[in-house]
C-alpha cells in the first residue's frame, strides 16, 4: 500500500493541522483602534451586559471613569455603529 494522503498510514499534515482560532474583532471605544480580541494584552470589561475590549489599561481606565462618554446617547448601538 502506498502512503498517499488519506490512505492507511498517511503521514500528511492533516494530523498536525489545527484550526486557527477565529478572530473576534472589536473596536476600542476610547481610542477607536481595531482589536483582535484573542490577542495577548487586549483588556476586556463587562459593562451593563455588554463586553468591551481595550488596547491597553489606559483606555480601559478612561472608559471606567466615564463610560457614557464613550458609549454615547444611543448606548451599545452607538459603539457597534448600528444606528
Amino acid at each position: 500500500m502506498s502512503n498517499v494522503c488519506g490512505g492507511q498510514g498517511c503521514v500528511c499534515s492533516k494530523d498536525r493541522y489545527r484550526e486557527p482560532e477565529a478572530k473576534i474583532v472589536a473596536r476600542d471605544p476610547v481610542c477607536g483602534k481595531k482589536l483582535d480580541c484573542n490577542s495577548e494584552g487586549v483588556r476586556q470589561l463587562n459593562w451593563e451586559g455588554a463586553v468591551f475590549y481595550f488596547c491597553d489599561t489606559r483606555c480601559m481606565t478612561k472608559f471606567v471613569q466615564n463610560p457614557k462618554k464613550y458609549v454615547g446617547k444611543k448606548g451599545i448601538w452607538n459603539f457597534l455603529k448600528f444606528w
